[in-house]
C-alpha cells in the first residue's frame, strides 16, 4: 500500500481510454502529416514534414482545435518513457516558425499543456521563449493552476514556474488559487470517476487514500516554495487586552489563545500534543502597527471616534480609581469589586449616544453581544492595523 501511494494517480486509476487526445493520434482528429508525426513521436517523419511544411501548416489546428505545438508540449502525457524526445520536437517546431504562445480553442497555451504533462524540460524551453507564464484560459486558469491540478507528476514544473515568477495568487473564475485545486484533476478526464463514484469498496478506499496523499504532496510542494500562498496569521498581545462580559463570549482572549495554540503559534501544540497545521502552511507575525486615525476616519465618523475615545478614557479613570481603592482601608468585598476591570455593554451605549433612539428600544445590557473595556480600543486599533498590514502584504 505504501508503495502504491508513491505512484502517480493516473497509474492507480483504471484505464478508461488512455491519455488525452491532444497528444494521441487518430484518423478522426483530421490531423496533418506534421501533426501525426508529432503525436507518433516520429523524429524522422517530423524532419521530413518540416522540410515540406509552410507557416500555415505549422499553425493550423486539427479537428479538436489543437495545434501541432500543443500536441508536442503534451507528449509526456503518453508516458512513453522517451526522455528528451518531446523537448526536441518542440524545439524543432519553434525553430521552424511555430508560435510558442499559440492558444487552443479553450485559450490554453503550450505552457498549459507542458505543465499538465509534467514536462519540466519543455516548460523551461517555453519560458525561455517568453511564453506567458500567467496566461489565463477560458476558466481563468494559469499554467500554475494546471500544474497543481496534475498533482505529483507536475511537482517539478510547479517549482520551475515559481522560480520564473509565476503568480501563486492568481484566481480562476471560481476564485480559486493554484494551491486550492491541488491534485483535483481535470474535467475532461474520464478517470475523474474516482471522486464521483464515492463507493466504499476496497478499491475505492485505496484510490481515495491515494488521491488524498497526492493532494497533500502537491500542496506541500507549492507552499514550501511560495510564502505568498501560505495563510498569513497576524496576532499581537494588545489584542488580548480586551475584557469580555464573560469567559464564554466569542471575543474572549482565551479563545484567541486557544486558536493560536492549535495553530502552533502559542506554545506550539494543541490539546492532543500536535499542531493542526504544518509550519509551511502559515506565516505568523506580530510586526504591524496600530491603525492610525486617518485610516479609521475612512470608515468611521469623527463623532463616533470621539465617542469611543472618551469611553475608553472614562473606563481608564474608573480602573485607576479602583486601584486606589485597593490600597485604601476598604473591606474585602470592596477590594474585590475594585480589582474587577470595568466592562460595559457597548451596543446600548452606541444606541443612546450615537443613534439617539428611544430608551424603550435600547437593547438591554444583559442581552448585548458586545462589550467595551479599558483595553478594547487598543485591541481594536491593533486589529484594524492587522487588516491594513494584510492588505499591503
Amino acid at each position: 500500500m505504501e508503495d502504491e501511494l508513491k505512484l502517480p494517480l493516473s497509474v492507480l486509476l483504471p484505464n478508461t481510454g488512455g491519455s488525452h487526445p491532444v497528444c494521441k493520434n487518430s484518423p478522426s482528429y483530421n490531423r496533418s502529416g506534421l501533426h501525426k508525426a508529432i503525436c507518433d513521436m516520429d523524429l524522422v517523419g517530423l524532419q521530413r514534414e518540416l522540410a515540406a511544411a509552410n507557416a500555415q501548416i505549422l499553425n493550423s489546428a486539427d479537428g479538436l482545435g489543437y495545434y501541432p505545438i500543443h500536441s508536442a508540449c503534451a507528449l509526456e502525457m503518453l508516458q512513453t518513457k522517451r526522455p528528451g524526445v518531446p523537448c526536441e520536437i518542440v524545439r524543432q517546431l519553434i525553430s521552424a516558425g511555430a508560435d510558442p504562445c499559440k492558444k487552443d480553442e479553450n485559450e490554453n497555451t503550450p505552457l498549459h499543456w507542458s505543465a499538465r504533462a509534467g514536462d519540466k524540460e519543455v516548460s523551461e524551453l517555453l519560458l525561455r521563449k517568453n511564453c506567458p507564464k500567467d496566461a489565463q484560459n477560458k476558466q481563468g486558469e494559469t499554467p500554475l493552476h494546471w500544474a497543481m491540478r496534475a498533482g505529483r507528476s507536475s511537482v517539478d514544473v510547479v517549482g520551475e514556474l515559481l522560480e520564473n515568477g509565476a503568480r501563486a495568487s492568481s484566481l480562476n473564475k471560481s476564485f480559486k488559487r493554484p494551491v486550492d485545486i491541488a491534485a483535483d484533476g481535470f474535467d475532461d478526464e474520464r478517470d475523474k470517476a474516482l471522486e464521483k463514484r464515492k463507493r466504499l469498496t476496497k478499491e475505492g478506499k485505496r484510490l481515495l487514500l491515494a488521491l488524498t496523499e497526492e493532494r497533500k504532496q502537491a500542496r506541500e510542494s507549492l507552499l514550501r516554495r511560495s510564502a505568498q500562498s501560505r495563510t498569513l496569521v497576524l496576532h499581537h498581545p494588545e489584542c488580548l487586552e480586551h475584557t469580555p462580559k464573560s469567559s464564554t463570549d466569542w471575543e474572549a482572549p482565551d479563545r484567541i489563545t486557544a486558536i493560536m495554540r492549535r495553530l502552533g503559534i502559542y506554545g506550539g501544540d494543541d490539546a492532543q500534543g500536535k499542531s493542526v497545521v504544518m509550519p509551511y502552511e502559515i506565516v505568523s507575525s506580530s510586526e504591524f502597527e496600530r491603525a492610525k486615525l486617518d485610516l479609521l476616519s475612512r470608515v468611521h465618523s469623527t463623532d463616533y471616534l470621539a465617542f469611543v475615545n472618551d469611553l475608553s478614557k472614562e473606563l481608564e479613570r474608573r480602573q485607576k480609581k479602583g486601584e486606589e481603592a485597593v490600597n485604601s482601608d476598604s473591606d474585602d468585598q470592596q477590594r474585590t469589586e475594585s480589582l474587577t476591570p470595568p466592562v460595559v455593554p457597548f451596543t446600548p451605549m452606541v444606541q443612546r449616544s450615537m443613534i439617539k433612539i428611544e430608551e424603550a428600544h435600547v437593547k438591554l445590557g444583559a442581552h448585548s453581544d458586545t462589550s467595551f473595556s479599558v483595553g478594547s480600543l487598543r485591541a481594536a486599533r491593533r486589529a484594524a492595523g492587522a487588516v491594513q498590514h494584510a492588505v499591503d502584504w
